[in-house]
């Protein structure tokens, strides 16, 4: 038994090919701006611990957030957390929160669904976002 979608070979290789590409960019413009911040931080007269606080805050927050996030999602209610966000979402002044999904993640939809949010018609079409959800926090 398969749970592999019936996808040709070249079809995951284009697949591959695009998300590489798309990758190199993103990664040649995170060393352009890290370039850019560390020249104007010596045009400043930093120091080299200026520059090194700044590399460590862009860094950091990606490796203890990541492992953080994944432990949440795990380890708590999906409901819980999702009220959380949206407690968080008004304590710092946002009327309306947006979500998108898969079509194939059932659960989600229903979370969503079942949390107050509604269905509306798609903002924008991306690859992975079949659905798309909207929930006014002025409401409750």
């Amino acid at each position: 038994m398969s749970f592999a979608s019936e996808v040709s070979a070249t079809d995951n290789w284009r697949d591959v090919s695009l998300t590489a590409g798309a990758r190199a960019i993103s990664l040649g413009g995170d060393f352009l701006a890290a370039t850019a911040l560390v020249l104007a931080f010596q045009q400043r007269g930093d120091s080299g611990y200026g520059v090194a606080a700044l590399l460590l805050a862009s860094t950091v927050p990606i490796v203890v957030l990541g492992r953080l996030g994944g432990r949440l999602a795990d380890r708590f209610d999906s409901r819980r957390l999702l009220t959380a966000v949206e407690g968080a979402a008004r304590d710092r002044g946002l009327t309306t929160l947006r979500l998108d999904t898969r079509g194939d993640l059932t659960e989600a939809r229903a979370l969503y669904a079942a949390c107050g949010y509604r269905e509306v018609e798609a903002r924008e079409r991306r690859r992975f976002a079949d659905h798309w959800f909207v929930k006014d926090l002025r409401l409750g």
